[in-house]
């Protein structure tokens, strides 16, 4: 069964954040942006998860990339520049917009592209 929408990129973001946090040495508005977006995705929950039926992606990112024993801070940094891409591609199209809050989605697109 495939989770809602809002919640599978709850965890995505969260991800992130968690990637982050793995000795890589970025800068503290990094983590702070990923908590921003968090925020902007619990606003915008108030939506039934059926409504996000239509924008479902499969981020494709293989198992392994995600072994902490052999993660390394360049793949680290480069697994979270992917999702964080795949996210904004995800929210930030012109088909996207539909079912959202448009003033919360332009500014989570927004703390995307930073």
């Amino acid at each position: 069964m495939a989770l809602p929408c809002s919640f599978s990129l709850a965890l995505v973001m969260l991800s992130c954040h968690s990637l982050c946090c793995l000795a890589c040495d970025l800068p503290d508005t990094h983590s702070l942006r990923n908590w921003r977006v968090l925020t902007l995705l619990g606003q915008m929950r108030r939506l039934s998860a059926g409504s996000c039926v239509n924008y479902t992606n499969d981020f494709a990112f293989p198992k392994e990339v995600f072994d902490v024993q052999r993660l390394q801070e360049a793949q680290a940094l480069s697994v979270v520049h992917g999702m964080t891409q795949k996210v904004f591609h995800l929210f930030c199209t012109n088909t996207s917009s539909t079912p959202w809050n448009m003033t919360l989605l332009e500014e989570l697109c927004s703390g995307l592209s930073e």
